[in-house]
């Protein structure tokens, strides 16, 4: 699988990303996917949540999107229209597609909509 097949999909926008690193998950909706010159695959979020090991629940989280090399990390197809990417230095990646699993925003501390 290549990413610009995950690009091209049409149920990734709107649905969750969810990154883990260092014990702490970090997800929130899709609300654009893109691909730039230098083959970065970038991930942009209304808001990103995280969930700290240490069990405090969900919060908001300042940043709101990501990104991963796409020359060097491949996405994998891991049934159910999710896709994975594992990314050596910080964890997997996973991609749920719009009616997929999905955080409730309710449930985020500090976030405001």
């Amino acid at each position: 699988m290549e990413w610009q097949e995950v690009v091209d999909r049409d149920d990734i926008v709107g649905g969750d990303i969810e990154c883990q690193e260092g014990g702490s998950i970090y997800r929130g909706p899709i609300k654009s996917i893109r691909i730039d010159d230098e083959g970065m695959v970038h991930f942009d979020s209304d808001w990103i949540a995280v969930l700290d090991p240490r069990g405090d629940g969900w919060r908001k989280h300042d940043k709101t999107s990501t990104f991963v090399n796409g020359e060097l990390i491949k996405p994998q197809d891991i049934g159910d229209g999710r896709v994975m990417a594992m990314i050596p230095t910080m964890g997997p990646i996973t991609i749920f597609p719009k009616g997929g699993s999905k955080l409730d925003s309710a449930k985020v501390k500090g976030l405001e909509l």
